[in-house]
């Protein structure tokens, strides 16, 4: 499921793209497949990385990958299936809206195989990491598990902001 006029399939946008048509699944055998063949698809990149939220186009659908951003370290870095490794908790929250609507609406299980048991697997342990506190009770900093960071991209210390332009704009 192509989201937009990049080759690339976001978690959340293919998933919300379909939410619309879950009232018609009971009336469609064709829909039911390629509601299925979304969310085999998406536990499939779930389960392989779990911290991206926009992948190429799968091998087997004879696309061409897209041209990666450039100029983001992320850490664990990703592999060549990923497009882009932002992690939203949103984008696996809408795998599982998916799911969930699909099987409230059909009451067909079909979809809940290995694949789908191990994204839920991966989802559940990602959002444990990251409910890990940046600092630890004594002090110290927690190593994290994810980390994203544009290179080039530095913060700039609110001392050399000019907050009486930003007021006058109600930015502050």
């Amino acid at each position: 499921m192509i989201t937009g006029d990049i080759q690339a399939s976001w978690l959340r946008d293919s998933s919300h793209q379909f939410v619309p048509y879950l009232p018609l699944l009971p009336y469609d055998t064709n829909l039911q497949t390629l509601f299925r063949g979304l969310i085999n698809l998406q536990a499939r990149y779930i389960d392989h990385e779990p911290y991206c939220n926009a992948f190429q186009p799968p091998p087997e659908s004879g696309l061409n990958p897209s041209t990666l951003p450039g100029g983001i370290h992320v850490a664990p870095p990703a592999d060549s299936t990923v497009y882009q490794c932002k992690w939203e908790i949103d984008s696996l929250a809408s795998f599982l809206r998916l799911s969930w609507g699909y099987w409230q609406v059909t009451n067909d299980a079909k979809f809940i195989n290995t694949n789908w048991l191990n994204a839920v697997m991966r989802i559940m342990a990602v959002i444990q990491a990251q409910s890990l506190p940046t600092i630890a009770a004594d002090g110290s900093i927690n190593n994290q598990a994810y980390t994203y960071q544009p290179t080039g991209s530095r913060a700039v210390p609110l001392s050399l902001v000019d907050t009486d332009s930003y007021r006058r704009i109600n930015l502050f």
